[in-house]
């Protein structure tokens, strides 16, 4: 499953419920916008890219009840100048290593 990136824009963290635990559910860092908007990024696995090339196609969950508020899913950041996703995954790798 893809994961959450750090991304330079991050501005907020949005914590796990209390009645998940670790292996189910991570903090989700994201960029809160002017205009209401939550943005988060994700790095996929290789086999996940497999999986989109072959098929052009991304799934998306959200643990809501019975509805779902409205999302979309980029390529690229969606609302600001800044890095590309790729660009951003890697940035996020060199912090971790530092």
């Amino acid at each position: 499953m893809a994961s959450p990136v750090h991304f330079p824009e991050v501005n907020a963290v949005l914590n796990k419920p209390e009645n998940m635990s670790d292996e189910e559910c991570t903090p989700l860092p994201i960029m809160r916008t002017p205009k209401g908007e939550c943005v988060s990024c994700w790095r996929f696995t290789e086999e996940e890219i497999a999986g989109i090339n072959a098929t052009g196609c991304a799934f998306v969950g959200v643990l809501s009840g019975h509805t779902q508020p409205p999302i979309w899913v980029h390529g690229a950041m969606p609302v600001q100048d800044g890095p590309e996703p790729a660009e951003a995954a890697a940035q996020d790798e060199d912090k971790q290593a530092a």
